[in-house]
C-alpha cells in the first residue's frame, strides 16, 4: 500500500489533527467529516506514508505533554520549597525543623537512613558478572589464604 499516498497534503494533516483530537470517534465519523468513503479512508490510514506521519505527530505530542508535566512538577516543587522556607523562617516547630533537616540532607546525599537494625550503616550490595571458572579459581585462592592464616596463627600460639 506504500504507493497510495505519494505526498502528504494539508488535507492529510487536517485528517491527522481530527483523528488525534477525536480518539473516541469511529473511522465512519471521520470519513463523514471529510466527505470521504470509508473504503478510501481505510486505504489512506493504512498507507505507509500516512502511518509514518501520524506516528511522527503522536511522538511530537507525547514529547510536548511530557514537557508540560515536567514544567508543572517543577513549578509545584518550587511552590512547596517556598512555603517550606517561609514556614522555617516564621518559627516552625522543633519536630518540623528536625524532619525537614533530615529529609533535605538525605535527599542531598548527606543523610544516612538507619538500616540494619538502626546502626546507621546502609548495606552494600555489589553484583558482578563473572564466569564459573573464575569464581572457582577465586574460591581456591581464598581457601589457600585462609589455610595460610590458620597455620600462621597456630605457629604463633
Amino acid at each position: 500500500m506504500s504507493d497510495v499516498v505519494q505526498e502528504m497534503t494539508i488535507r492529510h494533516d487536517m485528517l491527522i489533527d481530527w483523528l488525534i483530537a477525536n480518539p473516541e470517534r469511529t473511522q465512519g465519523d471521520c470519513a463523514a467529516a471529510f466527505n470521504l468513503t470509508q473504503a478510501w479512508l481505510s486505504t489512506l490510514l493504512n498507507s505507509d506514508m500516512f502511518k509514518a506521519k501520524i506516528t511522527e505527530r503522536l511522538a511530537e505530542l507525547g514529547e510536548g505533554v511530557r514537557e508540560i508535566i515536567k514544567l508543572k512538577m517543577t513549578h509545584a516543587a518550587d511552590i512547596a520549597m517556598d512555603k517550606t522556607i517561609e514556614k522555617l523562617t516564621e518559627g516552625a516547630s522543633e519536630d518540623f525543623l528536625t524532619q525537614t533537616r533530615d529529609t533535605l540532607l538525605t535527599r542531598l546525599g548527606y543523610g544516612d537512613k538507619p538500616m540494619n537494625g538502626g546502626n546507621g550503616h546502609a548495606p552494600i550490595e555489589l553484583n558482578i558478572g563473572i564466569s564459573a571458572d573464575l569464581l572457582n579459581q577465586a574460591r581456591v585462592k581464598a581457601k589457600q589464604i585462609n589455610t595460610l592464616e590458620v597455620r600462621a596463627e597456630a605457629s604463633d600460639g
